[in-house]
């Protein structure tokens, strides 16, 4: 029997590897494979590891999870291939520019999708070149900031989904303790956009108020109600939306094929499953339990480790799976309370430092294809992400401050 090493090192070990196998092959899934395995063999021996990938790959927890992450994919793919989301954003760019060019991003950020940022980007080029004359890197900066604003709160975002599966909660549960997050990203945004726009304005005529985005506003709204007004299960609210989309836009077979496609990437289905056993395996080895004795024993704060360790993982891999996959089971101790429920401040500095790690990093497609896409200079963009990223987590700590 080979011997094993304490948890807390061997979860050290498997995210360097995560972290340099993704920088080397630039693909999640195997990094993912790579560290979920390796930490494993460090931690368990053979019968607990083949017990704990058959408990973790076939859960309810995981069923649920891979339910609810197919069918958000295949009505975004459904709803890109039926023209539905070009349909919104040419509407919105009629109701009133200014407010466009916040709302453009953050309608194509409702529906996620890898990369979404170019979608937004394609429909924003006049508007932000031509109607407002904005620099081309405070451009990208509004794009690319206000697509990813939900992340925090939309239940339709994978990283959302995963965490509820992970503490094994609901997304409504997720939701609102993480609220103050995307409350925090949108003041912050509109503050520093405004201020962009103030800077950069240039008188142009307001067209005219054409409304027909608002016929597809329904599928937002149906959202909502059933998930976060309802309480409802995301896999039942993701289906009931789905039958809804099907029934009123009728996708014709290549659309249907295209949201298949989208949905069923086995890249990505590998990745769930390995997100759920790599928490097995957390739980079994005892990490979490070992990282909360470390930091009553050293006297380390809990919510500056709640926050870094996502973070880090966010910065380093660009990947919303990735930190949720591995940052949330070994903080499991120290999210739930003595009493089994969520500490709201742990959970909300997690997620929060998660997201704007994701958002800093850069490697993340959508600010390359952004950039790429206005022929905007990275570092400069950069440097508006990175102010406003230190003023929403600053708004975020005097929030939690607030709930402690």
């Amino acid at each position: 029997m080979v011997d094993t090493i304490p948890p807390v090192p061997a979860y050290i070990i498997s995210v360097v590897v995560v972290i340099s196998t993704l920088f080397l092959f630039r693909r999640v899934y195997l990094s993912l494979f790579l560290g979920t395995f390796l930490y494993g063999a460090l931690t368990l021996d053979l019968y607990t590891m083949i017990s704990d990938i058959y408990i973790g790959s076939s859960n309810i927890h995981t069923l649920r999870l891979l339910t609810a992450i197919i069918q958000a994919l295949f009505i975004a793919g459904v709803l890109k291939e039926t023209g539905v989301l070009d349909d919104i954003t040419r509407g919105l760019m009629k109701v009133n520019i200014k407010f466009a060019t916040f709302a453009i991003p953050a309608l194509i950020g409702l529906i996620p999708m890898p990369g979404g940022a170019l979608v937004s980007a394609m429909m924003t080029y006049n508007l932000y070149f031509k109607d407002l004359n904005l620099d081309r890197s405070e451009a990208s900066f509004i794009n690319y900031w206000f697509r990813h604003i939900w992340v925090p709160v939309w239940p339709l975002y994978q990283a959302i989904i995963l965490t509820a599966a992970l503490l094994q909660t609901t997304v409504y549960d997720v939701i609102k303790f993480t609220y103050p997050a995307a409350v925090s990203g949108i003041l912050i945004g509109i503050i520093y956009g405004l201020y962009v726009q103030r800077k950069n304005e240039k008188k142009s005529a307001v067209e005219g108020r054409k409304l027909d985005f608002v016929k597809h506003m329904w599928i937002f709204g149906e959202i909502a109600i059933l998930a976060l007004v309802l309480k409802i299960d995301i896999s039942i609210t993701l289906l009931i939306t789905l039958i809804s989309i099907l029934i009123v836009y009728q996708p014709d077979k290549k659309a249907m094929k295209q949201g298949l496609k989208t949905a069923l990437d086995p890249k990505l289905l590998l990745i769930i499953f390995l997100a759920m056993i790599f928490r097995e395996f957390i739980v079994t080895s005892g990490a979490a339990h070992h990282m909360f004795q470390i930091l009553r024993d050293y006297n380390i704060n809990k919510y500056l480790v709640a926050f870094l360790i996502p973070f880090s993982l966010g910065i380093a891999t660009a990947g919303e799976f990735v930190f949720a996959a591995i940052a949330f089971p070994i903080l499991l101790n120290i999210i739930y309370l003595p009493t089994g429920g969520i500490d709201p401040v742990t959970l909300l500095m997690g997620f929060t430092g998660g997201w704007i790690g994701v958002m800093l990093s850069p490697a993340h497609l959508c600010v390359i294809l952004t950039v790429e896409y206005f022929k905007a200079d990275i570092v400069e963009t950069f440097k508006h992400v990175y102010l406003a990223a230190a003023a929403t987590v600053l708004l975020v700590v005097i929030i939690a401050s607030m709930l402690l």
